[in-house]
């Protein structure tokens, strides 16, 4: 099961850095949300209840020492790293505890991060509950999958979906080859395709009217893909079916 990661971090730039690093070095570790300002980050743990923590002490509205301290009391098994701007080594030392592990003064290289995030794994709890991580998982598929076949027939993008289920849609992509293999982009075209189907053995609609009305805005790609997906094309899966 992997582990849930939240990163609080208001600059975009050291922001993207981190997911970039932690993402290619440890298939482990999920990202789950990267809210930018204290408030959003504490209701965002509170939703994820996250394994691990990389937190920026500067962020807007709760400051970063506040918001670790009541992460610790929602949770005490969540293990953080906290991110300073601040070269001194007194301000982000006072966070130190055994809960929060090591801290990165920005803007930190990747071998720093590396060794961070390795410390953070050494100190986590021997058992860490997972058995609620499956179920959010599962059940955002299954919302995703269910918001899917209401609005194959329009233009539809990851970005939307994952909104609605308020994740990050890296992460929500990260389920889906997960959980079903394919990446969302592959799920919506494959969903569309078996509706195409079923409109060229069922009516006498043209080609690119059954792409428009399966969410394809293209006829070309809209048989480009049923290509790709049924080794033949449209029109002779039509004729094939008579």
């Amino acid at each position: 099961m992997n582990l849930r990661l939240i990163i609080v971090e208001d600059e975009p730039l050291e922001k993207q850095a981190l997911r970039h690093i932690i993402s290619q070095n440890f298939p482990n570790i999920d990202i789950v949300a990267e809210p930018s300002d204290g408030l959003t980050a504490l209701k965002e743990i509170e939703k994820w209840q996250p394994d691990l923590l990389f937190l920026d002490i500067g962020i807007p509205v709760i400051d970063g020492l506040t918001v670790q301290e009541r992460a610790i009391q929602m949770f005490p098994a969540i293990r953080t790293a906290v991110l300073t701007a601040y070269s001194d080594f007194d301000h982000a030392h006072q966070a130190l505890t055994s809960q929060v592990v090591d801290y990165l003064v920005k803007p930190a290289r990747s071998s720093q991060i590396i060794a961070t995030v390795n410390k953070l794994l050494a100190a986590l709890p021997k058992s860490v509950p997972s058995p609620k991580k499956t179920e959010t998982a599962n059940e955002n598929i299954q919302k995703a999958i269910s918001y899917i076949e209401q609005n194959y027939f329009r233009e539809l993008q990851q970005k939307e979906v994952a909104g609605l289920l308020y994740i990050h849609p890296q992460y929500l992509s990260r389920l889906f080859k997960k959980e079903l293999g394919v990446t969302f982009g592959e799920y919506l075209n494959r969903f569309r395709i078996e509706k195409a189907k079923e409109l060229l053995l069922q009516t006498n609609m043209p080609i690119y009217v059954v792409a428009t009305e399966c969410g394809f805005t293209d006829a070309a790609y809209f048989c480009k893909k049923f290509h790709q997906i049924m080794a033949t094309t449209p029109l002779r899966y039509q004729k094939n079916a008579l």
